[in-house]
């Protein structure tokens, strides 16, 4: 069983719910199809020859539309589907475009559109916003976007989304809903599609905050090669001066120069997110040179 989720609110609620779009898109081809239906119905005025002459001569007419109409209108509401689709990829792909040049809060505002889009698969959108607000430190943003992607139960995703829940507690604080997140994120990599391993960089968080430096390094040491492989350039850049931290935090600052030298050169406010809940790693982002002094 997952962790729970935060909460939402009844309008949330009732936007990220799958059955209120489908009831809402059966609602709209009902009121079409009624339409159509009255549209095509018989005249009623019951009138003389003339009328029922013009009836006759309009049913081939009206019997062809009865049959074909409805087909084209189901014809046009699957173009209009598959080019909102189309669109919805191309927005996502230049929201990931703007994450990929460090321009987290334009990527933001595109995933942000995406993911409120009706009747499409949003998903995507929805998780792509919890990574873009991370690196800008809204880390309860992230939260309650991942959440939502969570919440539309999309396998394919699950792996990368609970170690993206597990890394977002870990460095807002909420310890203890952070190591149900790796837990679950160590279940659900087994999955065929997790390919992250960011869960273990959350988890060796949590030994760090709660003063368990040896243990973060250790399970830094053994785990760097799978983080390394599986994660994000950028967020590995992030992930040295964590492991650069815990290696000072146990007196052992022989790795250090190494790893922070991999954190450079960066762009202003590019690591902020690490501190942003984190007072120990606001100072000692502040005293590398990555941040500036508060």
């Amino acid at each position: 069983m997952p962790p729970p989720l935060p909460p939402r609110s009844f309008a949330r609620r009732l936007r990220d719910s799958s059955a209120s779009r489908t009831i809402g898109l059966w609602i709209f081809l009902v009121m079409v199809f009624v339409g159509l239906w009255q549209y095509f119905q018989p005249s009623a005025t019951g009138g003389g020859g003339t009328e029922e002459l013009g009836n006759e001569a309009a049913s081939p007419w009206r019997n062809f539309a009865i049959a074909n109409v409805p087909f084209c209108v189901v014809l046009v509401i699957v173009g209009v589907f598959l080019w909102r689709v189309r669109r919805l990829n191309a927005g996502n792909k230049r929201g990931i475009d703007l994450m990929a040049i460090g321009e987290a809060g334009q990527a933001a505002e595109v995933f942000r559109g995406l993911s409120r889009a009706w009747f499409l698969p949003t998903v995507g959108p929805k998780l792509n916003l919890g990574f873009a607000l991370v690196r800008l430190g809204d880390l309860d943003g992230a939260r309650e976007a991942l959440a939502a992607a969570e919440r539309s139960r999309t396998r394919w995703y699950r792996p990368v989304i609970a170690s993206f829940l597990a890394l977002c507690d870990a460095l807002l604080g909420d310890l203890d809903a952070a190591d149900a997140w790796v837990t679950e994120s160590k279940r659900r990599a087994s999955s065929p599609s997790s390919i992250t391993r960011v869960h273990l960089a959350a988890e060796a968080i949590v030994r760090l905050r709660r003063g368990d430096a040896l243990g973060a390094v250790q399970l830094l040491d053994a785990s760097w090669g799978e983080i390394e492989r599986s994660t994000a350039a950028d967020m590995v850049r992030a992930l040295r001066i964590v492991r650069a931290f815990a290696a000072e935090s146990i007196g052992s600052p022989a790795l250090v120069p190494d790893l922070l030298a991999g954190a450079r050169p960066f762009r202003p406010g590019e690591y902020a997110w690490l501190g942003a809940r984190w007072p120990e790693m606001s100072r000692y982002l502040a005293a590398n040179g990555f941040a500036q002094a508060a």
